[in-house]
């Protein structure tokens, strides 16, 4: 027989001699195909277990071929049988394998059933997080279908056109409907497996505690005591430092709620720009969105049994936008709780441990309630009142956004607001919301050949001449991706504003009463 490659591999040391009779047909397939433990692996892939999941590791497959935990691994049993065995005999081998596997079953310890049990949990878990993210990326999907929907019905309206398409809109209701309880039921099932998955794992690690095999376990097997009132918050402080370390001033955050309110405006394609402006399902779906930011922002990962995970500690997130966050009876844990208000250009990070006892005593309809007087004083703020970037629209005097947006949306409305607000850098975002149509860089280009005879210039961050223009008139145009407009004239020699040299003139920024006189061009 053929010396296989590789470390040699003990004796099965399985609980009965039903599991390892079945361990050693497993290596008897390896050996006589030739194959190590971590050639095997080389030829393993997800496809061969049934709900994709990564391959085994190569200690985990030693220890599966020794007979550990293996009567569940049914997909591993297959596979290494279909790998190992010539065709001609395949077919007979997976039928010997399987009635080793049910011999194998029958006899197996109860510690063995619990093993199995929890790790077949642990792949529903697995399995159902999925499930629940690709749910929860469905709903934001739909739920900006519908935005743009309700948007084509407000034009139309406008318009004075009546044949409005309703049939659109309730279709568009329903999905979003589907959406929701199809969250909702992914929710409860993966609420379920976490219940029976607990006590299958806080026994298994018992039982090997028990039989001395994992001195590690002893903690885990413990179940963990919940923090008092008036103790030290472990958790709740290394969380703290870790996000402190990722973004002491805030800064980092106050960009992710910006890029989330943004996205779910979502400017570009209805034209919106204001909290108001949002439906009911899409402010409910925010803190949806900044855990998804929060995850791209700080390279996160989910949290298992929680929304996200940092340093090995899992936490939830929640955002509200006046500081009146809502939980569940049965909630607990660590939460990261963020609040922001647009109008007020302003957010604010806390850290909280939820119990019961830090919630108020009554609730909504749906059971939910804010935090108690003693739960806001057990809230560790990270960062309070941090700028956020500015929404450039809300923020324009009511006069002149009325008289940007009250044109045509495009060019004419982009042209306009460069003549209204020079001087005063503004994202893509805003010209994508200006726009609506998804040209707005060139809708930027169309805009500085339109305005160049009235005498202004249209600069862009991206370009250094441009950035360095800006600075010579006083100004600063550093933000990546971002636009401004200025009014030129010819400088005076004895001007004491700041001047610019462009191709051999000198500028300097229109006063009010300084007549138009045609901008210079300046290269890109």
């Amino acid at each position: 027989m053929p010396g296989v490659p590789g470390r040699r591999r003990q004796g099965p040391a399985g609980e009965t001699e039903e599991i390892n009779r079945l361990a050693e047909f497993l290596q008897r397939c390896l050996t006589d195909a030739g194959l190590s433990v971590r050639a095997l692996r080389e030829r393993l892939t997800p496809e061969n277990f049934t709900h994709k999941r990564g391959v085994p590791s190569h200690a985990v497959l030693q220890r599966r071929l020794n007979g550990e935990n293996l009567v569940s691994e049914t997909d591993l049993i297959k596979a290494i049988v279909t790998i190992t065995t010539p065709a001609a005999r395949r077919e007979r081998a997976l039928i010997h394998a399987e009635n080793l596997q049910r011999e194998a079953s029958s006899t197996a310890t109860p510690a063995d059933r619990r093993q199995d049990e929890a790790a077949r949990l642990r792949r529903d878990l697995s399995r159902l997080k999925d499930q629940l993210e690709n749910t929860k990326d469905d709903l934001l999907a739909e739920t900006q279908l519908r935005a743009e929907v309700q948007r084509q019905l407000i034009e139309q309206s406008r318009q004075d056109t009546r044949e409005v398409d309703l049939a659109e809109l309730t279709r568009l209701r329903e999905a979003v409907r589907r959406a929701e309880q199809e969250r909702d039921e992914a929710m409860q099932e993966l609420t379920a497996a976490r219940r029976r998955w607990e006590p299958a794992e806080h026994s298994r690690r018992a039982e090997r505690l028990a039989y001395g095999s994992d001195p590690a376990a002893v903690a885990l097997a413990e179940p963990q005591r919940p923090v008092q009132p008036g103790e030290p918050d472990a958790d709740l402080e290394a969380l703290a430092r870790a996000l402190l370390r990722l973004d002491p001033d805030g800064t980092r955050f106050a960009a992710v709620l910006r890029r989330s309110l943004d996205q779910m405006y979502d400017g570009q394609h209805t034209g919106r720009f204001s909290w108001e402006q949002m439906t009911r399902i899409e402010k409910s779906s925010l803190s949806a969105r900044i855990e998804l930011e929060l995850m791209r922002e700080f390279s996160l990962v989910s949290g298992g049994r929680s929304d996200l995970e940092l340093a090995g500690i899992a936490f939830d997130v929640k955002f509200s936008r006046r500081s009146d966050w809502l939980f569940s009876r049965r909630d607990s844990g660590l939460c990261l709780l963020v609040t922001g208000d647009d109008g007020e250009s302003r957010v604010s990070v806390a850290l909280v441990r939820v119990t019961a006892d830090i919630l108020r005593a009554g609730g909504n309809r749906d059971g939910k309630a804010a935090l108690s007087a003693d739960g806001r004083a057990a809230l560790q703020w990270l960062h309070r009142d941090v700028s956020l970037p500015e929404n450039t629209l809300l923020h324009l005097p009511t006069r002149d956004r009325e008289a940007i947006l009250g044109t045509t949306p495009g060019q004419r409305r982009l042209n306009e607001f460069f003549r209204r607000v020079p001087g005063r850098p503004i994202s893509r975002t805003v010209v994508a919301t200006l726009v609506t149509q998804t040209d707005s860089a060139k809708r930027v280009r169309d805009a500085r050949r339109a305005l160049k005879e009235e005498g202004y210039l249209v600069l862009g961050s991206a370009y250094a001449n441009h950035r360095g223009i800006a600075t010579d008139l006083g100004l600063s145009l550093e933000e990546p991706g971002s636009y401004m407009s200025v009014r030129v004239v010819p400088a005076e020699d004895s001007a004491s504003e700041p001047v610019a040299v462009i191709d051999g003139r000198r500028w300097r920024l229109a006063l009010a009463n300084d007549p138009p006189a045609e901008a210079p061009d300046i290269p890109s």
